[in-house]
């Protein structure tokens, strides 16, 4: 962690083994409640995500998506406001899975029907969460743009879009 005035390292992670190399960007949600503010979340390549205290870099907890290598997360993951309390980080895996993870207890969303969601390619661009209609968008190699409910990971009407190249 470097300081934003003059980037002298404020803090190294050495807590814990990470199980592979770390190529995504870590997310930090903003205006959210005190005690995930301070939260970094970061997916790796061994198909877990981390998160860490922002302040000193210890490891808090985790979500392991069970893939391995083969459940590398390599995009940013979106941290988004499900509903009045709940914050759900929505991210993908290089097995083409979007999973949906409650931040407070790193457990996938139950109101989920189907979670993760499997898609025919990998997700390596970042989901991005529209609160004001209620849809996470995500591309897939699979050639197609996705847009599921944030309520229960149905499909919106219409998607997936077939853009015809890897997203």
């Amino acid at each position: 962690c470097l300081d934003s005035s003059d980037g002298s390292i404020t803090w190294t992670h050495t807590g814990i083994s990470i199980g592979g190399s770390i190529e995504s960007s870590p997310s930090v949600a903003p205006n959210m409640p005190s005690q995930l503010y301070d939260e970094i979340f970061i997916g790796a390549n061994d198909g877990k995500l981390y998160v860490f205290k922002g302040a000193d870099g210890t490891h808090q907890r985790n979500f392991n998506t069970g893939d391995g290598a083969a459940g590398a997360i390599k995009s940013a993951p979106f941290i988004g406001l499900k509903d009045a309390s709940t914050y759900v980080i929505y991210f993908g895996t290089e097995n083409g899975k979007l999973y949906a993870v409650t931040t407070a207890d790193m457990a996938l969303d139950s109101a989920w029907a189907t979670n993760p969601i499997v898609t025919g390619g990998a997700l390596y661009s970042a989901p991005w969460a529209d609160v004001s209609t209620g849809y996470v968008y995500f591309g897939s190699r699979d050639g197609k743009l996705y847009a599921v409910s944030m309520a229960d990971g149905t499909a919106k009407t219409g998607f997936p879009l077939d853009i015809g190249s890897p997203i």
